[in-house]
């Protein structure tokens, strides 16, 4: 369990790290395993805007899809140039995840 836990954390330090270098502007989607209280997500993705915090509707739970989905680790964020105007979490039926979809609006460069 502590190997799991360095690899996943070396994993998101990455994914950040990699993000921050980006010149261009940055989504960042997926299954995080990442609640919103954790500590790495604060530490590394904090910068990031939450597209269910920003627009979302209700909780955003998208884990276990089986049962009673109770968990929000699936996760769309975005850099400063993205605006976000809607998210949502659907049922595709072919994941124990909720998939999340968003709609997002490229905003000018600033000079």
């Amino acid at each position: 369990m502590e190997a799991n836990t360095r690899d996943r954390l070396a994993q998101v330090s990455a994914l950040a790290a990699e993000a921050a270098r980006s010149s261009a502007p940055v989504i960042i989607a997926g299954d995080t395993n990442l609640p919103g209280l954790s500590w790495a997500l604060s530490r590394w993705l904090g910068g990031f805007s939450d597209g269910f915090a920003e627009a979302g509707r209700g909780f955003g739970y998208s884990y276990p899809a089986q049962r009673m989905v109770w968990m929000r680790i699936d996760r769309i964020l975005a850099g400063s140039r993205f605006r976000f105007l809607d998210v949502t979490t659907i049922s595709p039926g072919v994941s124990n995840h909720l998939a999340v979809a968003a709609d997002l609006e490229l905003l000018p460069q600033s000079h």
